[in-house]
């Protein structure tokens, strides 16, 4: 069986993808922090976590086919340009890395329809976007440009009002 690598396991995208993947591969998680679990906390699945794992122990530790990279910060709540640039430009970039060294098979990015100047987050993704393609020769990799996603389990800012 195959294992993937979700890195921002425990936002809505990432918990989603897992649930709907958990029966047909082994699945690893990524999170910032493994204070706000709760999408998750049910699922069988071993957790990092950047607050208290160094990254590369994910790899040592076991064997990453796939790695379906989620994790941003939109900015939404604050974040400075700092923060918004480690997390949506100089992380992914570790994780490719990692990737590319462990000879990982695909590396899916999570990505956004807007314009770079819209906002400092669609300026990173941007910005890590143009590496993925500097790097296509050496792994596969599928970039998926997402517009707005939604349903049950969605934060409370999701622009979506459910009645």
């Amino acid at each position: 069986m195959k294992t993937i690598l979700i890195t921002g396991i425990n936002g809505f995208l990432g918990s989603s993808l897992a649930k709907d993947l958990i029966n047909d591969f082994v699945i690893i998680g990524l999170e910032r922090s493994r204070s706000n679990n709760f999408r998750i906390k049910n699922l069988d699945v071993k957790l990092y976590s950047m607050e208290f794992d160094n990254p590369e122990s994910i790899f040592t530790e076991q064997r990453i086919d796939i790695i379906i990279h989620t994790a941003t910060i939109y900015g939404k709540t604050g974040e400075d340009t700092g923060e918004i640039t480690k997390s949506n430009l100089i992380f992914p970039l570790q994780i490719l890395d990692l990737a590319i060294s462990n000879k990982c098979s695909l590396f899916v990015n999570t990505d956004t329809i807007l314009n770079r100047f819209t906002s400092y987050y669609a300026l990173t993704k941007r910005h890590f976007q143009e590496w993925l393609y500097a790097r296509r020769n050496e792994i596969k990799i599928v970039n998926m440009r997402l517009e707005h996603f939604y349903g049950p389990g969605a934060g409370s800012q999701n622009f979506v009002i459910q009645m």
